[in-house]
Formats: C-alpha cells, structure tokens, sequence
C-alpha cells in the first residue's frame, strides 16, 4: 500500500460510519426503537448527563457536547418543561444550579443509548473477541489522539491567541465554538458518534 494510503482508507471508512450514524432517517429509527419522542440535541443532552452519572452544571454539558451553552440552556429548558431534566442546587456552590436526570429523563436516555448499543452488536456479532478488543483500544486511541492534537492546533491558532488578555475576550475561533475537553479531561469528538453511544464502550 503506497505511503498515506492507509489514513486515506482510515478517514473514509470513517466519515462514511459518521455520515450514516448522523442521516435524519438513522436518527428517527433510533428514536423510534427507544419509543421516544426527541429531538437530537436532546437525546445528545440526556444521554451525556447518563453517562455523567451525576448532575452537571450547564457549562459542563456545553464543554462535553461542544456546543455553545446557550445552546443547551434552550434545550435544557425544553426538557425540564417535559418532566425530563430538572434543576438542583450544586453541593460546591450553593448560588449555583446543576441539571439532574429525573427518572423519566433517565429511562428515555437508557433506552437510547441501548438502541445504539444493540445496532453496533449486531454489526459486529460475528467478529472474533480479540478483533472486538482490538477495535476498542484503537478507537479509544484514536479519539484521544486526534482530539488532543485539534485542541492544541486550534489553541495555537491566530483566532485562538487573539484572545489573550487585552483582545476581545468573548470571540470564538473558526467554527463557532472553542475546541474543549470535557469534565474529567476526557476528550471529545470521534467519540460522539452518535446520540447514544457517547461514552459507552463498545460491544464486548
């Protein structure tokens, strides 16, 4: 195989998992099969507090999902009026809030992400343990790998140092939002693949 060539095949087969985990219709399936009614961000939302296991505050979940907190403060606020999300008060900070799962937001965000688990099962049912082991650690590599280097390639960007002290310090860079790292320092990005997968491992 010519030098290069195997990152071509890598980002290819990648974009296309991506492109069809991402398709409207994959999407309504989903929700669907999980007997949900959600609007996509919202099953993002939901299912990032699930993995989270504990309450989050807004930021946090914006940081997870790299997206802007407004964001998710309107769907965050949509759920809470379906009885899904509700607020509570941040034990590190009593003047503060953090979003919390109520039972039925943690039922619709299981059943999600089951979905998702299930089709991915399925897809690799008759794969040897040990391709289904090796098929976990280089995600999780990759994902981690490629995450960190756009993080730091964006922070060493001219938009990005723009924004040191004395420059406007509420642009964003290319692309609307600030590469992050979420809560606990893990990165983002080929990890959310779909809705409901985000931090689950995969099969096996």
């Amino acid at each position: 195989m010519p030098e290069g060539e195997d990152l071509v095949t890598t980002v290819g087969a990648y974009r296309r998992l991506v492109t069809t985990l991402h398709r409207a219709k994959t999407h309504e399936r989903l929700t669907e099969a999980a007997g949900v009614r959600l609007d996509r961000p919202d099953v993002q939302v939901l299912v990032y507090l699930l993995d989270a296991g504990e309450p989050c505050r807004i930021g946090a979940i914006a940081e997870g999902l790299q997206v802007e907190s407004p964001h998710v403060t309107r769907h965050v606020s949509q759920l809470e009026r379906r009885g899904l999300l509700e607020r509570v008060r941040d034990p590190d900070d009593g003047r503060a809030w953090r979003i919390a799962l109520t039972p039925e937001g943690a039922d619709a965000a299981a059943r999600c992400r089951q979905v998702t688990l299930e089709w991915f099962e399925a897809a690799v049912e008759g794969w040897p343990e040990s391709d289904r082991a090796e098929l976990a650690r280089l995600l999780s590599k990759l994902s981690d790998d490629v995450c960190a280097h756009l993080q730091l390639r964006f922070a060493q960007s001219p938009a990005n140092r723009a924004l040191s002290p004395g420059h406007r310090a509420g642009a964003s860079p290319p692309g609307g939002h600030s590469p992050r790292t979420p809560r606990g320092g893990e990165p983002t990005g080929l990890r959310t693949l779909s809705p409901g997968l985000r931090g689950a491992r995969p099969p096996g």
